[in-house]
């Protein structure tokens, strides 16, 4: 190798612990990788390979909760009650919104957070009337804490007839969602990546040998026309199974999707 390499640790990167393998201009090569440890997204097992200034995120799994939770605050007369609730896509925020509306027609205020994706870029904090940054700012915050995605908290208001001023309200949300999220039971998921393997069926037996796998789940098989066989697997388990589905000739393997 006659490239002169060497570590150099960034300064002008807001990114910390951001290391780079630079290749000097004598070098053919003009390839800059990096290796990046993001602090963007409240989720922290994740991978980034970077080209070009460009980073791709590969997420292994993320932390949700498993069911709903409830949790509550009380100051000066007004009462704070905090609901956490796992989804899957924003059109259940109004959903849920609603519901509380409904059972609790008297409350002053329905204020609510949540955070969706796994790059921590479809989120929001909603105040429904208090004062800006008081409420919805201070339930993400919680969210955010115990690295939540897929989880939203509306925390309803009923006004005791006493101002609590800024400091009181956000400490206020934030308690009472932290009391919710304190009861939910926090569990990971591993995000998986679904392939359909087109085979003759005289294949069958080398097929499902290759595929053993104690994290790898058939979906689905059928043998109308051509045989066809689905199946998950974690993203940071498919390697190696891909790895033997290539030592077989006679098949075709398709990604699907991944989540």
């Amino acid at each position: 190798v006659t490239c002169h390499q060497s570590l150099v640790t960034s300064h002008s990167s807001p990114v910390t612990r951001h290391q780079s393998l630079v290749t000097s201009r004598s070098s053919p090569v003009t390839r800059h990788q990096s290796l990046v440890t993001s602090h963007l997204s409240p989720v922290t097992c994740h991978q980034s390979l970077v080209t070009s200034h460009q980073y791709t995120i590969m997420i292994t799994h993320f932390y949700t909760i498993e069911g709903e939770a409830y949790g509550e605050y009380r100051e000066k007369g007004s009462k704070f009650l905090a609901y956490a609730h796992p989804i899957t896509q924003e059109e259940e925020v109004k959903e849920w919104i609603d519901v509380y509306k409904k059972q609790h027609p008297k409350a002053r205020h329905w204020c609510y957070a949540y955070r969706l994706d796994l790059e921590g870029k479809q989120f929001r904090a909603n105040d429904d009337g208090e004062p800006s940054g008081t409420a919805g700012k201070p339930i993400l915050g919680q969210i955010d804490s115990k690295e939540l995605s897929k989880v939203l908290v509306v925390v309803v208001r009923y006004f005791g007839g006493k101002k609590l001023g800024a400091s009181g309200l956000i400490h206020a949300y934030k308690t009472s969602a932290a009391d919710a999220l304190e009861k939910a039971k926090i569990i990971e998921v591993k995000i998986r990546s679904y392939y359909q393997v087109n085979f003759a069926y005289e294949r069958m037996n080398d097929l499902m040998r290759f595929l053993k796998h104690e994290e790898l789940k058939i979906i689905e098989q059928t043998y109308d026309q051509g045989c066809i066989l689905k199946f998950s697997i974690p993203v940071k388990e498919q390697e190696g199974v891909l790895n033997n589905l290539g030592k077989l000739y006679d098949i075709t393997t398709k990604h699907l999707y991944t989540k």
